[in-house]
């Protein structure tokens, strides 16, 4: 019994000489130093606890009275509550230190969102204004007098085409590519067998093996649009690769 007396009050100056490092560790707030703290805490006081029991039951086991070993363990009892405050206190400080994390993940992937509508708006500027160029070269052309159709007559003129480059296979490049192939492919009046044509020219060879198999037709057209579109066209992956 004197040596689980020695080995409890040995555990119980252990907690009470950390004390500083624990400060020390709740004023940083660093959440591997406070998890490693909590772990710390946690053993220590489950030993404090099974110690105080098993002396108490040698004591009684000795014919001790029931309150004398009772009395005896209340400074022990006093300290373990004492402990469980600590390990609440740097609990609440982990919880605080996920929430900021949490907290700067959202802010990140709200970035992550801004960075793409932007791609998409910048793109649609850069259609915009060589459609504004080429009407206003009509109405150059045409004079003041035919004004009136120029909108008419720019229907007729065969805009310069934007040169697509070839899908790099990442959740990055795919908002890029994807829009630039739409407006320009994808919505024209060409046959879904020729598109489809374009479409396995301006993929990458790692990401074409995955349609090379369909047939020239349009469903096979249909089919292999959703592919690449299923891999790398997904919002939260889109963002996540921005993150």
């Amino acid at each position: 019994m004197e040596e689980f007396e020695k080995q409890l009050k040995g555990k119980t100056r252990l907690l009470e000489f950390i004390s500083e490092e624990t400060n020390e560790v709740l004023e940083k707030k660093e959440k591997e130093a406070v998890t490693r703290q909590i772990g710390v805490y946690e053993k220590k006081v489950r030993e404090i606890f099974e110690l105080k029991l098993d002396i108490q039951e040698l004591k009684l086991a000795e014919g001790q009275d029931p309150g004398e070993a009772r009395a005896w363990a209340k400074e022990t009892q006093t300290k373990i509550k004492e402990f469980d405050a600590v390990i609440a206190k740097l609990k609440d400080t982990l919880s605080e230190i996920h929430r900021k994390e949490r907290s700067g993940e959202e802010k990140l992937v709200l970035i992550s969102k801004q960075k793409v509508f932007e791609q998409e708006k910048e793109f649609e500027r850069v259609k915009f204004e060589e459609r504004i160029k080429q009407e206003r070269k009509l109405e150059e052309i045409k004079g003041p007098a035919q004004s009136t159709n120029a909108k008419t007559e720019l229907a007729k003129v065969k805009l310069p085409k934007l040169v697509i480059s070839k899908f790099q296979g990442t959740h990055i490049d795919w908002i890029r590519f994807w829009n630039q192939f739409k407006a320009d492919i994808d919505n024209s009046s060409i046959d879904p067998v020729a598109k489809f044509s374009y479409l396995k020219e301006l993929l990458l060879p790692k990401v074409r093996v995955h349609i090379d198999g369909l047939p020239f037709s349009t469903e096979g057209y249909e089919r292999a649009k959703n592919i690449p579109k299923s891999t790398y066209g997904k919002d939260s992956e889109v963002v996540n690769a921005y993150v």
